[in-house]
């Protein structure tokens, strides 16, 4: 059996089951069980990028965590701090509209990701150095566990990897902004990067330079917005903000294109310096690689992110 790479990126938080429905003719919907969770998705694309990738997380010994496990494995992600458990699967149940745009409900009571809490805390191998961390669906016990991880890990601690947060907002989790809003807060001594996007801003209800001012103010590098066709903006201390155009495609659905633009963001970190040390020039090189492959995952059903060789292919036409 071949060995497996170190990983060189660590992805943290929920692992979950979306249940997509489609309706038929008749108006009656179908409900298919798909992979993800935002971190989950972002491993995928991070390991189909070509970048030894783990995941952090509990799965369920359930015929879902079955499926999450497989998909994970099958797209080459490693798993050594993952654990398992006999809690059930989270479940997302996600509904489209005519745009492909993707609402969730959430069934999260007592599930298996929601109950990590190894002890002692996993201590990351020295090959990893960039990490990613989603927010909004974290909670006790997990919350705490990551928290204390990136904490370890990250500039309040070893300052051995770099940081990537991305909020993921959901307003069905979090119907108080202002709550959201301090929870964020907390996380920003810990992280460099925050990947947001407008949708983001808009359930926190607060204007983009508000919200990049502040957690610049905080001590993060940089802050990505997302905007959907209208590509990314890059806001950091000092400077005026850029912004890389969008790649316009017959969009399928948007599910899993945000978790693909912060996997695309993630890996392209690996082996630069860091973010408060990189120029103009290698932003907009890094906010394009992301806003391409983001758009590729849009073209297809699902979260489906491209392989290395068709971003490079998209990258080169």
């Amino acid at each position: 059996m071949p060995s497996i790479p170190d990983p060189r990126v660590a992805s943290l938080g929920e692992s979950l089951v979306d249940l997509i429905g489609t309706p038929d003719a008749a108006g009656r919907v179908a409900y298919r069980a798909h992979p993800g969770g935002s971190p989950l998705n972002a491993a995928v694309a991070a390991a189909r990028l070509g970048t030894p990738t783990a995941m952090l997380t509990r799965f369920s010994d359930d015929a879902f965590g079955t499926l999450l496990r497989d998909h994970l494995r099958g797209a080459g992600v490693d798993l050594r701090w993952a654990e398992a458990g006999a809690e059930p699967t989270s479940l997302a149940v996600v509904t489209l509209d005519a745009a492909g745009r993707a609402a969730y409900g959430f069934y999260r009571c007592e599930t298996a990701d929601v109950s990590y809490d190894p002890r002692p805390r996993p201590t990351l191998d020295a090959s990893v150095t960039v990490g990613n961390v989603t927010v909004s669906l974290l909670r006790p016990p997990a919350r705490g566990a990551f928290h204390d991880i990136v904490a370890a890990h990250g500039r309040a601690g070893s300052g051995a990897v770099t940081w990537v947060l991305d909020p993921n907002a959901r307003p069905a989790l979090w119907p108080d902004a202002g709550a959201f809003a301090r929870e964020l807060a907390s996380w920003m001594p810990l992280v460099d990067v925050v990947k947001t996007s407008d949708e983001d801003l808009a359930a926190l209800g607060v204007a983009e330079d508000e919200a990049a001012g502040a957690w610049l103010a905080a001590g993060v590098a940089a802050v990505v917005v997302t905007t959907g066709p209208g590509g990314a903006r890059l806001h950091r201390r000092g400077r005026p903000p850029r912004t890389v155009p969008g790649r316009p495609v017959a969009v399928a659905d948007t599910v899993g294109a945000g978790d693909t633009f912060t996997a695309a963001l993630t890996t392209g970190l690996v082996d630069r310096p860091h973010p408060n040390d990189l120029g103009d020039d290698a932003w907009d090189a890094l906010l394009r690689r992301a806003v391409v492959a983001s758009s590729i995952t849009c073209t297809r059903p699902g979260a489906d992110p491209p392989t290395a060789a068709e971003l490079a292919a998209a990258l080169a036409g």
